[in-house]
């Protein structure tokens, strides 16, 4: 399991997203790589197991639990027609 920070630059907005599946990281990067060709300043990093608030305060950015979701929406919103998948399938 892994754990990732996801940084929104253009709304100084942060995630610590927690025991991710190897399947799941990689649709995330997948889906960061096409927010970034939209235009959006996202950037996504490996992260320890507990969440620095220290790095957060440094940053000045704010927490936001449900950034992903919300990132994914905005972009969906913007491309009914390239439409992300949040969450991989399990069959």
């Amino acid at each position: 399991m892994e754990h990732i920070l996801l940084i929104d630059h253009d709304n100084k907005k942060c995630d610590h997203m927690q025991f991710l599946r190897e399947d799941v990281i990689n649709l995330i990067q997948s889906n960061v790589c096409s927010i970034q060709l939209d235009g959006r300043n996202i950037q996504i990093a490996s992260a320890d197991i507990t969440f620095p608030a220290e790095y957060q305060k440094r940053l000045g950015y704010e927490h936001d639990q449900g950034l992903y979701d919300k990132l994914i929406i905005e972009y969906n919103n913007n491309h009914p027609n390239k439409l992300l998948t949040r969450w991989p399938r399990h069959k």
